[in-house]
């Protein structure tokens, strides 16, 4: 399974560590651009990705938006 989250801040982050706790996939994007999530990607570890807004819509399971 693999879901997209458009936007990346506290709430989108705390979502994308649940999920990634039980072992699903996110993909987060925001508008900055997935460079600027670089750092956020390094904390949250395996299983976790940044796209842009695209990435994290087509061909997921689910999109979430915050």
């Amino acid at each position: 399974m693999s879901i997209g989250i458009i936007g990346a801040a506290n709430v989108a982050q705390a979502f994308a560590r649940h999920l990634l706790n039980a072992e699903i996939a996110v993909i987060l994007s925001n508008s900055s651009g997935p460079d600027s999530l670089s750092s956020l990607m390094a904390e949250l570890g395996a299983g976790a990705t940044a796209g842009t807004v695209a990435d994290a819509s087509i061909g997921r399971d689910r999109l979430c938006s915050e």
